[in-house]
C-alpha cells in the first residue's frame, strides 16, 4: 500500500519537483525505491536514519519524462 501512496504523491509532483519519503521497515524501502526506478524518476538520497529501526528517507525527483506516467496510453 506504501507504493500506492508514493505513487500518487509523485504524479502530483510538477517535473523536477522533489519529494522526501520517510519509511519503516526494510520491505517497503525495497518496494518503493523499485517502483520509483522503474516509472524512471531519480532517487537523488537513500538515507538510513535508524538501521535499528529500519527507518529510511528517500528524496526523489519526478524526471521530466515522466509527466504523464500515469495517464494510460491511447
Amino acid at each position: 500500500m506504501t507504493t500506492v501512496y508514493v505513487r500518487l504523491a509523485i504524479d502530483r509532483l510538477s517535473a523536477g519537483n522533489y519529494l522526501s519519503i520517510l519509511l519503516k521497515g526494510t520491505e517497503p524501502h525495497r518496494n518503493v525505491a523499485a517502483a520509483i526506478r522503474a516509472l524512471g524518476h531519480d532517487i537523488l538520497r537513500d538515507e538510513t536514519l535508524d538501521e535499528q529501526a529500519a527507518r529510511y528517507r528517500l528524496l526523489v525527483r519526478k524526471s521530466a519524462a515522466n509527466t504523464s506516467a500515469s495517464a494510460p496510453s491511447a
